[in-house]
């Protein structure tokens, strides 16, 4: 292998860890990273009250729009689930948020409420397990 052989993998190799850095994958947002160089985002639950939370999902400016929502979505499966509840229905679809002051990267999520099962017929009404099932193998990926 030539020097400009090993020179062109290791500036390839150097892209692609690159582009990968950029990207935020499918975890909690915690202090911790609030605190790195390098702030890693990720989802974050708010109570808004009984029943009613505000999920959201701190993301790389690198991330499409799509990933972002399955990860919102993912979380709202999930904590339905956490919460012994078969069901979600959101308020709205997800969608770009304004971040709070301090926040540099773009914030996707919706407001959210735990339902016993959902409305049959209703808009952006989730069978909270099915969700979770179908999403699992995407999210897997960005873990």
């Amino acid at each position: 292998m030539s020097m400009i052989d090993i020179t062109c993998r290791s500036v390839l190799i150097a892209g692609l860890l690159t582009v990968s850095a950029c990207t935020t994958g499918y975890h909690e947002r915690t202090a911790l990273g609030e605190l790195t160089f390098v702030k890693q985002g990720g989802y974050s639950v708010t109570e808004l009250s009984p029943n009613y939370y505000l999920v959201d999902y701190e993301a790389s400016a690198h991330n499409p729009f799509d990933r972002n929502r399955t990860f919102v979505l993912y979380r709202c499966a999930t904590l339905a689930l956490e919460q012994g509840v078969a069901g979600f229905e959101l308020d709205f679809d997800v969608r770009p948020l304004s971040p709070p002051r301090g926040m540099t990267k773009p914030l996707y999520g919706t407001r959210v409420r735990l339902v016993a099962a959902p409305t049959a017929g209703r808009d952006l009404a989730y069978d909270a397990s099915s969700v979770e099932k179908q999403l699992r193998p995407v999210i897997e990926q960005y873990r």
